[in-house]
C-alpha cells in the first residue's frame, strides 16, 4: 500500500492557496519540480524562502550548526551571512539560538568551529588566559578556574546560606 493521494488543487484552489500553504504541500508530497528548485542552487533556495539574504544565511548557518558542520561547512555561510550585512555578533547568536535545541555539548563543540570560521582562534585565546593571571570572564557572569575545562561554578546567594542565585561567577581565589 502506497501513500495516500493528496488531492491536487484545481486552477482556481491554487490561485487562492497561499504561498506557505502550496509550499508545505509540495514538500508533503515531495513534488519534483519544487524539490528541485529549493535544492538547484543558494540563489534558487533563497527565491524560493521568501526569505531576506541575511535571515537566509543566518537559518542555515543554525541548520549546519546543528548538524556538527567542520569549519570550512560553516565558512560559507558565515561568508553569506557577512555579504547580506550580519555583523559576527548575529553569527554567533545564531549558535546561541540554536543550543537549547541542540544541547550543550554540540553547542561547546561548535563554539570552537564556529570561532574558527569567523577568524578567531579560541584556543590559542583560552591558551592565553589560562596562563596570563587573569581568569577568564564570560560578560561577567560566567567563569572558571584555569584546569577547570572551562567549567562554570554555580554561586550561591550569601543572605540565603546556600540558596542559589541563577547566576554563574567567578571562581572564589
Amino acid at each position: 500500500m502506497g501513500r495516500p493521494q493528496t488531492p491536487v488543487p484545481d486552477a482556481r484552489e491554487e490561485a487562492f492557496m497561499a504561498g506557505h500553504e502550496r509550499k508545505l504541500r509540495c514538500f508533503a508530497v515531495h513534488d519534483e519540480a519544487f524539490m528541485g528548485s529549493v535544492f538547484a542552487s543558494n540563489q534558487s533556495n533563497l527565491a524560493v524562502s521568501e526569505l531576506d539574504p541575511k535571515t537566509h544565511a543566518l537559518v542555515r548557518l543554525g541548520a549546519l550548526l546543528a548538524l556538527g558542520a567542520s569549519p570550512p561547512s560553516l565558512q560559507s555561510d558565515v561568508e553569506a551571512a557577512l555579504a547580506a550585512g550580519a555583523i559576527i555578533d548575529e553569527i554567533v547568536g545564531t549558535l546561541v539560538a540554536v543550543t537549547p535545541r541542540i544541547g550543550s555539548a554540540r553547542a561547546v563543540s561548535q563554539a570552537a568551529e564556529l570561532a574558527l570560521a569567523v577568524g578567531y582562534d579560541v584556543d590559542a585565546a583560552l591558551e592565553e588566559t589560562t596562563h596570563g593571571s587573569e581568569h577568564m570572564r564570560c560578560d561577567g557572569i560566567v567563569s572558571s578556574r584555569p584546569g577547570d575545562a572551562g567549567m562554570p561554578h554555580l554561586a550561591f546567594h550569601e543572605a540565603g546560606r546556600g540558596r542559589m542565585d541563577g547566576r554563574l561567577r567567578n571562581y572564589p581565589e
